[in-house]
């Protein structure tokens, strides 16, 4: 039986657009029918659409319609003219052909034949534009004028009534003048009777004076030089400066502070006067309602012997610790009355709920100096605006540092207002304890507490002395 072979390749689109036929064949010759076998079934051909796109437009050029019938003429008489038009629409312009050639439009002269003569009176007609003024102040004229041609008197008739020209006033406004200055007039008296003074001459802008928007005079109407009286003048005394405000003298539930000034500035001299005012001013302060008393108490430490030396080698045996929510507002060392004994007297406030963060002092220790305090100024005690709530002086044989607990407000928004104070500058009584005896830490009221605190040495050229430096903080109503 045969067998169709390969098709064939298809041949070319028979349309390049628009819709198209490809053709390709195949012959019965794989294997071709023999000795009575079978022909091939289906068809040798087969035929495909192909190039079905839609082809492109053709572009079309304009042509001109018909003429429209020419319009009348616009005069009987004397050339006039009319007009005919057509379109571009026979065919009209499409697929991006030309548009037509030449005019739509087409005019010609009609009634050429010169029309009889009619009497004509002459008319005006527009006036041109006025001249420039003949003068830019002062008074000037300006002119335009106006011909008889709208229309020319023709055949006789009357020419045009009135002027071919008018004339009118401009910029009447007052010419601008630049005023001028007069000469100068002699000084006049001294403005003092004792002393320095000055006296003063003048001059006027009149000569000319300026009018009419002209500029005015440019320098100096006065001129002044000083003026010696030969006569000493008493001297009145004025006030210096207001010096600071002064402590409030109470803490809370209304007090008062002062401030002072000197009638120095200057003082009085011989026959002058002296000042006048008060010397002293005051005002209320710390007017709000005081803290209940009762949040606040004193603690002590335990006693412990006094060195006989003045070391300070039992100062680790005292722990000043307030409890839960308090913070410490006064710190002092104080001995017994036989002079044997030391305790810390310190003062516990309470304050809103807070937890206390146990701190080291980021001094290393310090070597001891012989036991005495010379090295305590080395240590500080910083709790950065939080209350300091329990202190004790750590010592590993003659090194010392601070461990202490701030007291962390629960309320970190709180607004603050804080002081730096200090103790006085005092002997450190060649390094012995006894000199702390003379020092205190102490915030001026009960609702401020104790944030930072070191002790700070100076030499004022025979001994050496000691102070403490600190800072009190409250929480703002």
């Amino acid at each position: 039986n045969g067998g169709w072979g390969e098709w064939t390749k298809p041949t070319p689109c028979s349309k390049s657009c628009g819709g198209g036929t490809t053709t390709r064949s195949r012959k019965c010759d794989n294997p071709a029918p023999a000795n009575g076998g079978w022909n091939c079934e289906g068809s040798g051909t087969e035929t495909q659409k192909c190039n079905s796109n839609e082809c492109p437009k053709q572009p079309v050029n304009g042509g001109w319609g018909e003429w429209t019938k020419p319009t009348p003429c616009s005069k009987s008489c004397g050339g006039g003219t009319t007009t005919r038009s057509r379109k571009c629409d026979n065919p009209a312009p499409a697929n991006g052909g030309w548009n037509c050639e030449g005019s739509n439009t087409e005019t010609q002269k009609c009634n050429t034949k010169e029309c009889p003569k009619q009497p004509v009176n002459g008319g005006w007609g527009e006036w041109t534009k006025p001249t420039l003024c003949s003068k830019s102040c002062g008074g000037g004229k300006t002119t335009r004028s106006r011909k008889c041609d709208n229309p020319a008197p023709a055949h006789g008739e009357k020419d045009c009534e009135g002027s071919d020209t008018e004339t009118r006033e401009c910029n009447a406004k007052q010419c601008a003048v630049d005023g001028g200055f007069g000469e100068w007039s002699g000084f006049g008296e001294c403005s003092v009777t004792c002393g320095v003074g000055t006296k003063t001459r003048r001059r006027e802008c009149d000569q000319p004076k300026p009018s009419g928007g002209g500029k005015t005079c440019q320098g100096e109407t006065t001129q002044t030089e000083n003026c010696d009286t030969q006569v000493n003048c008493p001297v009145d005394g004025k006030w210096a400066e207001w010096s600071e405000w002064e402590s409030c003298d109470k803490c809370c539930g209304g007090g008062s502070q002062r401030r002072y000034r000197t009638c120095d500035n200057p003082p009085p001299g011989p026959n002058g006067k002296k000042c006048q005012g008060e010397r002293i001013d005051s005002r209320k302060c710390n007017t709000h309602s005081c803290p209940d008393p009762k949040n606040c108490f004193f603690k002590y430490t335990q006693y412990t012997p006094l060195d006989k030396d003045g070391k300070p080698i039992f100062l680790d045996q005292h722990q000043i610790k307030c409890p839960t929510s308090h913070v410490l507002n006064y710190i002092r060392l104080q001995k017994n009355e036989q002079e044997t004994m030391i305790s810390y007297g310190y003062r516990c406030c309470k304050t809103q709920a807070c937890a206390n963060l146990p701190k080291t002092n980021d001094e290393t220790y310090n070597g001891g100096g012989y036991g005495k305090v010379f090295n305590l100024d080395h240590q500080t005690v910083a709790c950065k605006n939080e209350g300091l709530s329990s202190l004790k002086l750590d010592r590993d044989m003659t090194r010392w540092n601070y461990k202490y607990d701030c007291c962390k407000l629960g309320n970190q928004k709180a607004e603050l207002d804080c002081y730096n104070a200090n103790s006085q500058f005092l002997s450190d009584m060649g390094g012995s304890v006894l000199s702390l005896l003379n020092q205190e830490i102490s915030c001026k009221c009960d609702d401020y507490y104790i944030t930072d605190f070191k002790m700070n040495r100076n030499y004022n050229g025979n001994e050496d002395q000691i102070r403490y430096d600190f800072q009190c903080c409250k929480i703002k109503n």
